[in-house]
């Protein structure tokens, strides 16, 4: 990333529309896109580097994301030392003792970055228009949810997890299925539980995609009542009381739909927790097995129910790109609000992605911006391919349609 985005590639002169662009690109376009809303995130308190702010640190954690070079915290620090870096950031130079202070909760609580993430999703329009038309029956934003486990080194005592030799940190993502990219996030230590984490989170006006570790009766209740939805996998034994079976029609049978029924979830004394029947859908599985789905939808068509339960996997492939492309199975804070600051730049990060490109992020993408900021690629080089992305998404949609 030393190089400058204005010397284009080394094969060619830019063009002058080439010269334009870079020239609006002048201290990087991911970076610019952060400036109206990080306006809003607290500055640190005064301590040794007083001109070191919040705007800084995720600037830095951003950098970080976008040079493969860069593989720990001091070789991040070191590249501060460049003033190339410097002038282009608009950062200082900064020490590790800055980047430390930096990662205590006391200066700067990694949570203020939850706001930034979500201005930012908000700019976002669909990534996957195939996916948004075919959930358009389902009112409420599709987020599949889930836990992903960070390896951390033994002394990182908070980290708790099997035993004190196998210590994990534990990101909690919401991911938004349409716009392919995770919206809100909670760092735990691994061995704490994914309901609770949920239940403290949830809001109006989503539904919850969740596998079997999430089912609670109460969780549910206290999705339905904060105007929400869910669709879960339901384990083996899950005892349901059967209240009405509801007629199958053929496309749904023809989904591998066995049976939907309005049940009672639970004995007699799960009424305390969950008030309201729910709806159980059980699909055939390819393998010859089924799996029952528990949903607080009750409008939609079977089938479709299943369809957005398979929609949960985006999150899994969320956690591969997280970990395989960003880096995240290295970090390079061992403190608790320093890790939620890198998790939470690397869905900042991935939101950026999908801002300038209009798609949903993947590697080969990833690769050719990283390769652009160093200098190996032009910005028509990016947009070419980001061009050709969207144009690939919209052969999609019209032939589904």
């Amino acid at each position: 990333m030393v190089g400058s985005a204005t010397e284009g590639s080394c094969t060619e002169p830019l063009s002058q529309v080439d010269l334009e662009l870079s020239r609006k690109l002048e201290g990087y376009k991911y970076f610019e896109l952060l400036q109206p809303v990080l306006s809003k995130v607290a500055e640190l308190r005064p301590g040794a580097d007083r001109e070191w702010k919040a705007v800084h640190h995720l600037t830095a954690y951003l950098f970080y994301f976008f040079n493969p070079a860069i593989t720990s915290l001091r070789g991040l620090q070191h590249a501060t030392q460049l003033p190339d870096v410097q002038r282009k950031l608009k950062i200082p130079r900064v020490s590790l003792g800055t980047f430390s202070e930096a990662a205590s909760k006391r200066v700067f609580d990694a949570e203020l970055l939850a706001e930034v993430l979500r201005e930012l999703v908000g700019k976002l329009h669909a990534t996957d228009p195939k996916l948004r038309e075919k959930f358009g029956a389902v009112k409420h934003v599709l987020t599949a949810t889930d836990g992903t486990l960070l390896k951390a080194v033994p002394r990182m005592a908070w980290a708790l997890w099997l035993n004190e030799t196998k210590r994990a940190a534990k990101a909690h993502v919401q991911f938004e299925v349409v716009k392919g990219v995770g919206v809100d996030m909670e760092l735990t230590p691994g061995n704490s539980s994914e309901r609770e984490v949920l239940a403290d989170r949830i809001e109006a006006g989503r539904c919850y995609i969740v596998d079997r570790g999430y089912v609670s009766f109460s969780l549910f209740q206290k999705i339905i009542d904060i105007e929400s939805s869910f669709v879960c996998r339901l384990g083996k034994n899950i005892v349901v009381e059967v209240i009405e079976e509801r007629e199958i029609p053929e496309v749904s049978r023809k989904a591998g739909v066995v049976s939907d029924q309005v049940v009672r979830l639970g004995g007699p004394d799960s009424k305390r927790s969950l008030k309201h029947h729910v709806r159980v859908v059980t699909i055939a599985r390819d393998d010859g097995k089924s799996m029952r789905l528990a949903t607080s939808l009750m409008d939609i068509d079977a089938d479709l129910v299943g369809e957005i339960y398979g929609s949960r996997w985006t999150v899994e492939l969320f956690f591969r790109w997280l970990k395989c492309i960003l880096g995240c199975t290295h970090l390079i804070s061992e403190q608790p609000n320093g890790v939620a600051l890198q998790v939470y730049a690397a869905l900042i990060a991935s939101v950026l992605i999908a801002l300038w490109t209009g798609t949903r992020p993947n590697k080969r993408m990833f690769e050719l911006i990283c390769f652009y900021f160093q200098g190996w690629a032009s910005f028509g080089d990016v947009e070419k391919a980001a061009a050709a992305l969207r144009a690939k998404a919209q052969q999609h949609t019209a032939k589904s349609t």
